[in-house]
């Protein structure tokens, strides 16, 4: 059994796996961007657990991100973000 199983948000956060801007999903590649009224940079992830308040994504989805939101986790080798829906800019 896969140990992000057993991880599930609270509330209106999301457990993202943030993807590096040189890797790929379904050919696209997200360069590096700001976003425009915080100068906040934007980061692309993959959502790995979601609470049961959030309808509109899914476990397996493609997002854009501000990257300095919520907080970093690491389980096992692979180091996750904590946060709110608020802090999606698009599904991708």
């Amino acid at each position: 059994m896969s140990v992000y199983k057993h991880i599930r948000p609270l509330g209106d956060r999301l457990v993202v796996l943030p993807i590096k801007p040189q890797e790929q999903r379904n050919g696209i590649i997200i360069p590096p961007i700001k976003n425009p009224e915080s100068q906040t940079p934007i980061q692309s992830a993959v959502i790995i657990a979601k609470s049961h308040m959030i309808t509109e994504l899914h476990q397996g989805d493609m997002i854009l991100f501000e990257s300095t939101a919520g907080i970093e986790v690491q389980v096992d080798d692979a180091k996750m973000r904590i946060i709110r829906l608020t802090n999606v800019q698009a599904e991708i």
